[in-house]
């Protein structure tokens, strides 16, 4: 794990665009996850999402997958980024890498919504650069897989910070709850 402040702007060489994100507050925690065999350049955001973009052929092709997540408001930042980093660190382990981003509640909306972006790459990562990709993570048996592990991993976190509540992470519709 590298925590990385999110840069004021990032250039996408294959568009010759910059991104702009001057304006973009309330990120409260930002770092890059990679396996132990990723290359170092990784944890730069610049080159990373570069890189992501070169490993590609097809204008059409997909580079990334975000998953969005509800963090216990009932938690400090500092539990909040363990159990974010404890959950990512598994897909990681899986051969992706992920840009994370803890976001405060958005202005105008209830101030409990802390929330993270997860932003994983589609493609394996080795020493030597990006492989082939592992067409296994955008199946819907993952994603419920994924769902799971993260109910798990926050009801971890809820009961050492001596908090009562608990998630489930399956629909209303699945628990026989008519709403």
């Amino acid at each position: 794990v590298q925590t990385c402040a999110l840069p004021i702007w990032l250039l996408d060489k294959r568009l010759g665009k910059v991104a702009d994100f001057s304006r973009r507050g309330g990120v409260l925690y930002s770092a890059i996850l990679a396996p132990s065999t990723a290359p170092p350049w990784v944890f730069n955001r610049q080159r990373l999402w570069n890189a992501v973009e070169g490993a590609e052929k097809r204008r059409d092709s997909q580079v990334a997958r975000e998953i969005q997540v509800s963090l216990p408001h009932e938690l400090s930042l500092d539990a909040n980024r363990n159990l974010l980093n404890g959950f990512v660190r598994r897909l990681v382990d899986d051969g992706m890498i992920a840009d994370v981003a803890i976001h405060a509640a958005h202005s105008g909306s209830d101030e409990r919504n802390v929330h993270a972006h997860i932003l994983l790459t589609t493609r394996q990562i080795c020493r030597d650069g990006f492989l082939g990709k592992d067409r296994r993570w955008n199946q819907r048996d993952t994603l419920e897989t994924w769902r799971a592990e993260w109910a798990l991993h926050v009801n971890a976190a809820l009961e050492l910070g001596q908090v009562e509540s608990r998630v489930d992470h399956r629909s209303y519709a699945a628990r026989g709850i008519d709403r």
